[in-house]
């Protein structure tokens, strides 16, 4: 698993408050780069991650497997939240986040979702689930699709940067999606999911316009967090949220950790 850290300079840097961040699927840590550095402007330091089997790292020890990646995740909060800071997921790393967070509550004194990959009921979710295996996990790894079948990943596909849609697609080419499917066919062996133990103080973020299956899912996490919560949603922004608002999303996240 890759670290790749982006931080204020000098004095400030010692004094700034801890993030660590999640990546979503077909997604690596180069890809949060510009949003890293709007957080370093405003005083965070920011630790990125590319999970096991992605853009040329190894799998996890464990195989492609949801317990493997949680472990991972869970080493890398001891390893660059010791002392406490914030832990950030975004879409399927923010389910890895919200499952890592409840098993290391003394370090993770802040939960940031980014439209996770979080469905409170088994039947949806496995349903969900399958939409999204046809849809993503098996669908054409060299042509980009805004439309996942559940939300927009971009909401101005023109204004968004083109690196960014080359980097995703040559992250998703480079996982074996053989293993992935496994992985996403095993998604429903993850519930009951921890929410009757959060109480991890919690930021739920949104893009405005990644659909109307984002907002009802919104509503019902927050609905079953036993925790402090703050729900925002970022105009002009689809799923990814990163490469296309990240002053406004750098303004939300380092005001939850100040």
């Amino acid at each position: 698993m890759k670290h790749l850290q982006i931080a204020p300079g000098g004095e400030a840097n010692a004094r700034a408050p801890k993030a660590l961040l999640v990546p979503g699927n077909d997604l690596c840590a180069e890809f949060y780069v510009p949003l890293a550095h709007a957080l370093k402007e405003r005083g965070v330091r920011t630790t990125l991650l590319t999970m096991g089997g992605y853009h040329g790292q190894p799998p996890p020890a464990g195989g492609i497997e949801w317990a493997a990646y949680v472990d991972d995740v869970s080493r890398a909060i001891a390893r660059h939240l010791d002392g406490g800071g914030t832990l950030i997921g975004h879409s399927m790393g923010g389910l890895l986040a919200f499952l890592a967070a409840a098993r290391r509550p003394a370090e993770v004194e802040r939960l940031v979702l980014l439209e996770p990959a979080l469905i409170p009921w088994r039947a949806v979710g496995t349903r969900a689930t399958q939409r999204y295996l046809r849809d993503v996990v098996s669908a054409d790894a060299w042509e980009f699709s805004n439309w996942t079948g559940s939300f927009l990943r971009v909401a101005d596909l023109d204004a968004f940067p083109k690196w960014a849609i080359l980097l995703h697609l040559e992250v998703k080419r480079s996982v074996d999606r053989f293993a992935m499917e496994r992985l996403w066919r095993s998604f429903e062996g993850l519930y009951p999911l921890p929410f009757a133990t959060m109480r991890t103080p919690t930021l739920l973020v949104r893009g405005a316009r990644s659909g109307w299956r984002g907002r009802l899912l919104h509503r019902a996490i927050a609905a079953r967090v036993m925790a402090p919560i703050r729900r925002t949603a970022i105009a002009d922004a689809g799923h990814w949220l990163a490469n296309e608002q990240d002053e406004a999303l750098a303004e939300e996240i380092a005001g939850f950790t100040r």
